[in-house]
């Protein structure tokens, strides 16, 4: 029996994804066959981007007449991030079964409700028969609103020694992707830079090994040597990348802000970055304990049969005809269907709100007290906090209804540590959300300062309660 053929698309590189999974799938793959097509390589102009050099098998930019005859033959088309700005392959595309796989954040229609990301979306919509997510926690955020199947992120990596006992002295790497030192994307270049000056400056032992501007294949010979590897380390947001990954299956601890069970990586910041490279370079034994731990997991967790295993039921479905022939554009919202969606919104939300009322009833404060007092306490201790705001933008992409609680923003990870210790008691009418870059406006709210932010639809589609007015009337 003849294999099912699949070609992966790339526009740009995006770690490679679609390479490595090409390479599982034809190693491991006794049902599908995979060839990689690379459209352009990332630009050497960009300050901001150290340039890397990633393999392909096919590159559009130089032999497209190829790329094409590839992809009228293949039986499943498998997108990732996007697809080449090319009217024939848009019409290749129309006829085919196609899977996409969304990974670049501030493409995010909840991260930016802007023309270029709703066009963007509704591009991937109108081409695909099923779109996916990469398994990565602030993807699976961002894109909630398009897609809760998600797909893991694949390393070719799985031979690899992992013995660093040729290492004299530890060694730490950092590869990061982009120099910006604010954003959703950001890796705190400057600020990593900085740490390993300040604690070689202390007189700590090891080799600092900093990567940009290599190919590909050079970055993970460089990586292969590493006792520790930092990733990303954004006190803002919990994200893990390649990165974290490739440091499993070398052996290496994975620096990171994030951790779980699925992906125990040592959760780590830039506020906590110093103390946490200190405390592993002076104490070896700890050291090649977490070491010893993370190649355990690896070897346990991340194989190449439970990684190709997803994969193959999304294609398998896809050939059984299991996801619609094409999926339809996101709906543009004029003003009257913004009032209708409110409209509907607000009768299906009474439920809701009977719950919140009926649990705020077993307390033996007025509701309305509870607030105040939650806000009080945060005035007495001089917290900045704002109050989320409602705004059509938000009902927009509004689908369905999840929280009833008072939702208050913060500027830092500490501000919400300090918030949730004094405020114990009132947890579960509340939600804490950490975003520091955003805009806000300074208002009164029961005799007490305090902000609003600008409206964005980043939260309120998951997190929907009753009217601003309400709110400041104390009608909860």
């Amino acid at each position: 029996m003849s294999k099912i053929k699949i070609v992966q698309i790339a526009s740009i590189p995006c770690a490679n994804s679609g390479y490595e999974l090409s390479k599982l799938i034809n190693t491991y793959s006794s049902k599908f066959e995979s060839h990689y097509i690379l459209g352009q390589e990332y630009s050497k102009k960009s300050p901001h981007i150290p340039y890397r050099q990633f393999p392909y098998e096919f590159l559009w930019e130089t032999n497209k007449e190829q790329c094409l005859n590839l992809i009228k033959e293949v039986d499943i088309i498998h997108v990732h991030h996007d697809s080449m700005d090319n009217a024939e392959l848009e019409e290749i595309l129309k006829g085919k079964k196609v899977i996409w796989t969304l990974y670049n954040l501030i493409n995010s229609i909840q991260w930016a409700n802007t023309p270029k990301n709703r066009k963007y979306i509704n591009h991937c919509k109108d081409l695909s028969n099923v779109m996916t997510v990469a398994n990565q926690p602030l993807q699976k955020m961002v894109f909630s609103d398009v897609t809760e199947l998600r797909v893991p992120l694949i390393k070719f990596l799985f031979n690899e020694n992992t013995n660093k006992s040729q290492n004299f002295v530890p060694v730490v790497v950092f590869s990061p992707t982009n120099k910006d030192n604010f954003g959703i994307h950001t890796k705190k270049y400057k600020d990593v830079i900085d740490i390993a000056d300040q604690l070689k400056q202390e007189g700590l032992q090891f080799e600092f090994i900093l990567i940009e501007g290599v190919p590909y294949e050079e970055n993970l010979n460089l990586k292969k040597r590493a006792d520790i590897l930092i990733d990303d380390v954004d006190p803002n947001y919990e994200k893990f990348h390649n990165n974290s990954l490739e440091a499993c299956c070398f052996g290496a601890i994975p620096l990171t802000n994030y951790s779980n069970n699925d992906y125990p990586f040592v959760k780590t910041n830039i506020h906590t970055l110093k103390t946490a490279l200190r405390y592993y370079i002076k104490n070896p034994s700890a050291l090649k304990a977490e070491q010893e731990r993370i190649v355990k997991w690896r070897e346990g967790n991340y194989t190449p049969q439970k990684l190709l295993l997803p994969y193959e039921r999304l294609y398998t479905k896809l050939i059984d005809n299991e996801f619609p022939d094409k999926q339809s554009s996101s709906k543009i919202y004029t003003q009257k269907d913004l009032n209708e969606e409110i409209d509907k919104i607000k009768q299906e939300k009474d439920t809701k709100i009977t719950e919140l009322i009926n649990l705020l009833k077993e307390t033996k404060k007025p509701k309305k007290e509870i607030f105040i007092e939650m806000l009080t306490l945060l005035n007495n201790s001089k917290i900045s906090f704002w109050l989320l705001k409602e705004s059509c933008l938000e009902i927009m992409v509004k689908k369905e209804l999840v929280s009833e609680k008072l939702i208050i923003g913060v500027e830092k990870n500490e501000t919400k540590e300090l918030i949730t210790n004094k405020l114990v008691d009132y947890l579960k009418y509340l939600e804490i959300i950490v975003e520091p870059e955003r805009k806000t406006t300074p208002i009164i709210i029961y005799n007490l300062p305090a902000s609003i932010p600008f409206p964005t639809v980043r939260y309120l589609k998951d997190l929907y309660r009753k009217s601003w007015s309400d709110l400041k009337e104390g009608k909860i």
